[in-house]
C-alpha cells in the first residue's frame, strides 16, 4: 500500500467552567477552559489487489479503510499529489507494463477521471508544483525524460531527455534530486536537480563513483557496483552523497558547488573500501549499495549492503545502520547488523 495524507480538520470545542471561591464568596470567577483541538488526518490510499488498484480513505490510527473507491483501475506504477491535495495523478501499468498511462483522481471523492495519458515510460517521480503544471519523470532502464504535463487539458506539452540510468532520487522543497549514471559503467556521480519551473541542471562529482558494469564477454553474470548513499536537507538546499569510502559530497542545490569531508577514521565504511578490492586471485566481482535519509539537525542515517560474487556463490552482508554528524562528520553505529 502506497499512502499519502490528505488532512481533514475537526471543529474545536471551547467551554467555560462557572467556580466559586473557597470560602463562600458569592462573586464567582469563570475561567474559560480550551479544550486540545481534536484532528483526524485521514489518508489516502492505493490499494491493489489481483493486479486491480482502488482509491481507499484510511484511518491512519488503526489503519482501517473508512470508505472505498466504486471504479478500479489496474496496477498502479507511482503517483503524485497536486498541491493543495485536492487531485491525485496515477502512473497505470498496462499490457504487462509494456507501457503506461498516467490517471487523475479526485482525492475528496475517490472517483477517477474519465481518460488516460500515454507517458514514455515508467513512472519514477512527479513534482506538481502549482495548478495546471505536472512534470513527471518517466523512462526505462537506461534512460530518464522529463515531460511537462498540462493537468487542464491532460496534455504533454514538452519533453526533455535526461541521460540515465537513475540510480537514487530524493526531494528537496519543491525539487527533485536524482542521482543518475552511465549505462553499463562506473563513472564519476552526476547529480541533476529539476526544479519548480522544470528547469534541469546537473553537476558531477567527481571523486565520487557511481553505478554497475558487467563484462560482457563474460560468461558470468557477474558485475561491480558503487552505489553512493544520497540524502538531501530540505531547509538548507544542500545534498549529500556518502560514498562506501567514507567520502562525503555536500552539494549546494543553489549554486551547485561541490565541497567534500573525510568521515572519521575507523568507521566501517572506511573499512568497506578496502574490503571492496579484491585480490588478484578472486574469480568474482563485489560491491557496496547504500542507502541515506536526512533525519533533521545536521543528521543523516545511512545503511545498505556489501555484496561478494563469484562464478560459484554470491553473499551480501549488511554494513549496519550508523548515524552521521554533519557538524563534525563523526559517525555512530546503532546496529551493525541492519
Amino acid at each position: 500500500m502506497r499512502c499519502f495524507g490528505v488532512a481533514l480538520v475537526a471543529c474545536a470545542a471551547v467551554g467555560a467552567l462557572g467556580l466559586t471561591p473557597q470560602g463562600g464568596s458569592t462573586n464567582s470567577l469563570r475561567l474559560p477552559l480550551r479544550s486540545l483541538r481534536p484532528q483526524t488526518a485521514y489518508l489516502t490510499a492505493i490499494v491493489e489487489s489481483r493486479g486491480r488498484s482502488r482509491l481507499v480513505r484510511v484511518d491512519p490510527a488503526s489503519l482501517r479503510t473508512v470508505r472505498t473507491s466504486a471504479w478500479r483501475i489496474g496496477a498502479t506504477w507511482g503517483w503524485v499529489a497536486s498541491p493543495a491535495g485536492r487531485r491525485i495523478a496515477l502512473a497505470q501499468c498496462r499490457r504487462k507494463c509494456t507501457s503506461w498511462v498516467l490517471r487523475f483522481a479526485s482525492a475528496a471523492s475517490l472517483r477517477w477521471e474519465s481518460g488516460a495519458l500515454p507517458v514514455g515510460g515508467g513512472f519514477y517521480a512527479g513534482l506538481w508544483p502549482r495548478p495546471g503544471r505536472l512534470y513527471t519523470l518517466v523512462g526505462g532502464d537506461t534512460r530518464l525524460e522529463l515531460e511537462t504535463v498540462n493537468t487542464v487539458t491532460r496534455q504533454i506539452v514538452a519533453s526533455q531527455p535526461i541521460g540515465g540510468p537513475l540510480l537514487q532520487i530524493a526531494r528537496s522543497a519543491g525539487r527533485l534530486v536524482l542521482l543518475a549514471g552511465t549505462e553499463n559503467a562506473i563513472v564519476p556521480a552526476r547529480l541533476v536537480v529539476v526544479g519548480s519551473n522544470g528547469a534541469v541542471r546537473s553537476v558531477t562529482v567527481r571523486r565520487i563513483l557511481a553505478g554497475t558494469h558487467y563484462d560482457t564477454k563474460s560468461r558470468d553474470s557477474i558485475g561491480t557496483t558503487n552505489l553512493p548513499g544520497l540524502a538531501v536537507d530540505p531547509h538548507s538546499g544542500s545534498a549529500y552523497l556518502i560514498d562506501s569510502s567514507g567520502l562525503v559530497a555536500s552539494v549546494d542545490l543553489g549554486d551547485l558547488s561541490v565541497t567534500y569531508h573525510q568521515l572519521g577514521s575507523g568507521s566501517l565504511l572506511t573499512r568497506i573500501a578496502h574490503w571492496l578490492t579484491p585480490p588478484a586471485e578472486a574469480k568474482g566481482t563485489n560491491g557496496a549499495t547504500l542507502s541515506a535519509q536526512w533525519l533533521g539537525n545536521g543528521l543523516i542515517a545511512v545503511a545498505g549492503t556489501q555484496g561478494s560474487a563469484t562464478a560459484q556463490v554470491a553473499s551480501y552482508r549488511p554494513t549496519g545502520l550508523r548515524i552521521i554528524d554533519t557538524h563534525n562528520w563523526s559517525t555512530r553505529m546503532v546496529d551493525r547488523r541492519a
